[in-house]
């Protein structure tokens, strides 16, 4: 491996360390008031640590490039342009879709379908939160530590690698039950669907011409429809869900082709 590769690789390893040190500890606190064991209030600290991403890129991009990095980073979550503006199909409609065939499983297994755990009064109020939250994290996993993943490993290596290693980065927030249900199928359900929505934001990410901007998108949907449907409430319904995001996700990737995750990339 030359200078520059290893290079990459140490601050494709850093932004992997600091994010945990600096997020897993709220995350901690986080569970451990949701368990009752410290106060009810610090359950919320959990939002801190999900900014984690975004700070340890603010951070690495200013000592790599300084302010002008930090600048074109920030470009990046606004940048809405995109050649093929037919990708903001899949971008904002896919995964309500998948939500809804998993919703129908749901109800032949189950017999009924729960409520949502929130009303949809509260959609508009929260969109801004699951938008900022979302931008807080892919400005981290997808605008830095992304490319230089995929220079490194090729896209489907990167992804094959920056999906468990987001997985495992949610478990204390999963297992506690701070993102409900908290059950063990829950546990195994989110995490299946976080592989598949990792497998979709590379999809994503490489047709709209490296867009953090859709991807952003992308993951603000995925919140809404947590919230909103009732995919996630205690059962089978997160087992199911998990593994429609995950089937589809990968029938994509191969119809796309694993190597690229693009039809035009694999022509060339």
């Amino acid at each position: 491996m030359n200078e520059t590769g290893n290079s990459k690789t140490k601050s494709i390893l850093l932004f992997f360390v600091l994010t945990y040190i600096i997020s897993w500890p709220f995350f901690i606190l986080a569970a451990l008031a949701v368990q009752g064991i410290l106060p009810a209030e610090l359950e919320y600290m959990w939002y801190t640590g999900a900014a984690a991403p975004l700070i340890v890129a603010l951070i690495l991009v200013y000592k790599e490039k300084k302010g002008e990095g930090v600048k074109n980073l920030f470009r990046r979550a606004f940048k809405i342009k995109i050649s093929k503006k037919s990708w903001y199909i899949p971008t904002l409609f896919l995964l309500p879709v998948i939500f809804l065939i998993a919703l129908v499983i749901i109800f032949f297994v189950e017999g009924s379908i729960p409520n949502p755990p929130l009303q949809f009064w509260l959609f508009l109020p929260m969109l801004a939160t699951f938008f900022f939250g979302a931008l807080a994290e892919e400005l981290g996993w997808r605008g830095y530590v992304f490319d230089p993943m995929q220079d490194r490993w090729k896209t489907f290596g990167a992804t094959m690698i920056l999906g468990p290693i987001w997985v495992i980065w949610h478990l204390p927030l999963f297992i506690s039950g701070v993102i409900p249900p908290g059950t063990l199928i829950g546990v195994i359900g989110l995490c299946l669907a976080l592989m598949g929505i990792e497998i979709f934001h590379t999809w994503i990410y490489i047709n709209t011409d490296k867009s953090v901007f859709t991807v952003i998108l992308f993951h603000t949907v995925y919140n809404v429809c947590t919230l909103f449907l009732p995919n996630y409430v205690p059962g089978s319904g997160p087992l199911i869900t998990g593994s429609t995001i995950l089937i589809i996700a990968v029938v994509i990737m191969v119809i796309y082709g694993p190597r690229n995750f693009s039809k035009s990339a694999n022509k060339s």
